[in-house]
């Protein structure tokens, strides 16, 4: 049988269950991996319309489906209400129904049956994101939803999208007008929006503001704001109250906020009245670039404590919040009312790691430069997007200068597609609901990304994304560890849980994510045994060569030189706001493990869908890979044993994808490593289960991490966090 060879040509629709009384809704849909390393084939929601799939049959685990003749149907998406009512099966596409036969062995790489059909679109006439369809096996061949039956339905909607490239124009023309706000303050009072052409054919779109940041302009941003009105939303880039210094950001809060307000005051006469009926005053999303990225934030937390207020719209019709390489308000920088302070608002991050002005680097001592630390704030749904050889300038299309820092950068020609991408998709799954969107927070970008995307602009460099997401609360099951426990010393032994931690990685450390020294160097000058009198809590945040060396000259020491543990970590600083933690180790050669036993009324993972964690290599350490063009990820296992004794394991880069290098800058003391990028890593429990079917996903006691040749990189040190279920 043929295997897949594209990064995201194939489907795979996993035939996993077959009920015997009544149709069985389970997740099917998939892709093969193209590694070739178990567990084969992944699951999946979305992929791009008018692809080649393909069909698994998984018949280890379901032995009723060995030497089965059934018919596959894609069927347009119905809700629960419609089943009942019409259990006929259509098929929405112009190729199938198809007919497939599985063989006698029990392995699913002997069952894969390559299918195309391109009549599946991922194109809705009312250019919403992406389509859902039902996936449904009718093995009794009747052409009906029955008994003995199964399809592919998720708890939240279809187990199918088809999606549209997302890095390309949507089905609309693009429309723009200018105005003025009189409402807005003196000299702040311009704008400019964009909707589509055939809006008059349309209901009431979501709205996009955009605010920008200090030299910059309103007029930047045509690039998002045509590239979302031709997919169905309107765009609005006002001028923007952003004064340069370290001042407070309610000046730019305000002017965002106002602008919001008067827009949806006055859009009736705007563009001779083509908005009028068609703005959607409960759907809301605040962007911002820059201190404009402050801002937006600081306007939210203003709405939410009632400094702001509106008859136009209110603090639950801003649905989403997005930082475009933003800085981050400092406590001093707050206002009463909490403006700045974590939230749960969804919050969206695009950040570019070769910023030359936001850069999280060694000569930054001004923390409200380091972009990661409002990402960490907020407490709801939250998700990050990391572009390699991105400047500061290049997100918007103005005269300036990228300011971009590093090897590998990137052009406008190749930044805008990767921003217009990810922001569609992150904005259509916040503002509408599009399910096809939500997997672009978090597939990782090697196996899953856009064609429409140009290769690199320099010869010889790679693309390379980064993607973070923190579901939102009500999906996380039970969070095992996300090290928030504010011992000092840490509790290192013991999870935020309660769950008992075992190890024996080395140089392991528990503390906040913050670079010790501020650069980002793997060593630094600090001993907390000689220093334990000391506060634990300050010398792991603020301690230097000379702070450590007066320190410790009251108890007749001196500070020793020894590895930094959070170095390259801008996620968090000691100011009270949420302080990220985290733990960092390292292995080299021998085979190590770092182990979680779980208590016994949480040992029933079946109802779950994924182990999610994040991970990060450590920059400049001598274990982290140093090539300078291509990163090198790296790879470890996770097994889980049952009470029993049996076990499965699986290699995190059997997906496609491990942990990615950190970005490289040419830099005084050596090169090797940036500010760390987390990436989130999950993986669907029921892949364990495909390697050993007799695994007791009801009672599994241990979650182990092994590291080390025999489980993937032979050498590491890495940082890890969120540790959790989810469904």
């Amino acid at each position: 049988m043929q295997r897949l060879t594209g990064s995201h040509a194939w489907m795979v629709f996993s035939l996993a269950f077959l009920a015997a009384c009544s149709p069985a809704s389970r997740e099917l849909v998939g892709h093969s991996l193209e590694t070739g390393a178990y567990p084969y084939f992944e699951f999946a929601n979305t992929f791009f319309e008018g692809q080649i799939f393909e069909v698994g049959v998984d018949s280890t685990r379901f032995p009723n489906l060995r030497e089965a003749e059934c018919d596959l149907y894609v069927v347009e998406a119905r809700t629960k209400t419609q089943w009942a009512n019409d259990k006929s099966l259509q098929h929405a596409g112009s190729e199938g129904p198809w007919t497939i036969q599985t063989s006698s062995t029990p392995d699913i790489r002997d069952n894969i049956f390559a299918l195309q059909d391109a009549g599946l679109s991922g194109s809705p006439a009312d250019g919403r994101f992406g389509k859902g369809y039902d996936v449904v096996l009718d093995c009794n061949r009747n052409a009906l939803l029955d008994i003995g039956d199964s399809m592919d339905r998720v708890a939240d909607g279809s187990g199918l999208h088809m999606a549209p490239d997302p890095s390309l124009p949507g089905p609309f023309g693009v429309s723009s007008a200018d105005y003025s706000f009189l409402g807005a303050p003196k000299g702040f009072r311009d704008a400019r929006v964009f909707y589509p052409a055939e809006i008059a054919a349309l209901g009431e779109l979501p709205v996009v503001v955009i605010s920008h940041g200090v030299t910059h302009d309103y007029r930047w941003y045509d690039h998002i704001q045509s590239h979302l009105a031709s997919h169905g939303f309107i765009a609005v880039a006002h001028q923007n109250n952003v004064p340069d210094g370290e001042a407070p950001y309610a000046l730019a809060a305000e002017t965002t906020f106002e602008h919001t307000h008067g827009f949806l005051k006055k859009h009736k006469s705007i563009a001779g009245g083509a908005l009028k009926n068609h703005v959607d005053s409960t759907r809301i999303a605040w962007l911002g670039h820059s201190r404009g990225g402050a801002g937006v934030t600081h306007a939210y937390m203003a709405l939410a404590s009632g400094a702001f207020s509106s008859n136009k719209f209110d603090v639950e019709d801003v649905r989403l919040v997005g930082g475009i390489a933003p800085v981050t308000p400092l406590p001093e920088d707050l206002a009463s009312g909490g403006q700045g302070l974590p939230n749960d608002v969804p919050y969206m991050l695009l950040v570019g790691s070769a910023d030359g002005d936001l850069c999280n680097c060694s000569d930054v001592f001004n923390e409200s430069e380091w972009t990661f630390r409002q990402y960490e704030r907020m407490t709801g749904e939250k998700s990050y997007v990391s572009i390699h050889g991105m400047g500061h300038e290049a997100f918007h299309n103005g005269g300036n200068p990228l300011d971009s820092e590093g090897t590998c950068l990137l052009d406008r020609s190749v930044a805008h597609p990767i921003i217009n991408a990810y922001l569609l998709a992150g904005l259509s799954y916040h503002l509408r609901g599009d399910l096809a969107g939500k997997d672009f927070l978090w597939r990782h970008w090697e196996t899953f990304q856009p064609d429409g995307i140009p290769e690199h602009n320099e010869p010889g460099c790679e693309l390379v994304v980064n993607r973070a997401h923190r579901p939102a609360q009500s999906e996380i099951a039970f969070s095992l560890d996300d090290y928030q426990n504010d011992t000092c010393p840490a509790l290192v032994n013991q999870a935020s849980s309660g769950a008992a931690v075992e190890f024996d990685v080395e140089v392991l450390e528990e503390g906040v994510l913050s670079d010790t020294n501020r650069e980002i160097r793997a060593a630094s000058f600090f001993d907390v045994g000689r220093c334990d009198e000391m506060p634990c809590d300050w010398i792991v945040g603020n301690m230097v060569e000379n702070q450590c060396n007066l320190a410790c000259a009251s108890y007749g020491q001196t500070c020793v030189l020894e590895i930094d543990p959070m170095n390259g970590m801008f996620n968090g600083v000691l100011d009270g706001l949420n302080e990220p933690r985290g733990v960092t180790f390292e292995w080299a050669g021998d085979e190590r493990y770092y182990a979680f036993e779980i208590p016994a009324e949480k040992r029933n993972l079946l109802g779950h869908k994924f182990l999610s964690l994040r991970a990060t290599q450590v920059s400049r350490h001598p274990y982290t890979k140093t090539n300078v063009v291509v990163g090198d990820d790296l790879s470890f296992s996770v097994e889980l044993r049952d009470t029993a004794g049996a076990s499965s394991r699986i290699e995190i880069d059997a997906y496609g994808a491990g942990i990615e290098l950190p970005y490289q800058r040419a830099f005084v003391a050596s090169p090797g490593g940036w500010a760390n990028e987390w990436e989130t890593i999950r993986i669907r429990l029921q892949d364990f289960r495909r390697h050993n079917p007799f695994i007791n996903l009801k009672e599994i006691e241990t979650i182990r991490f092994l590291f080390g040749g025999s489980y993937g990189t032979a050498q590491g040190r890495i940082g890890l966090d969120e540790v959790e279920l989810i469904d």
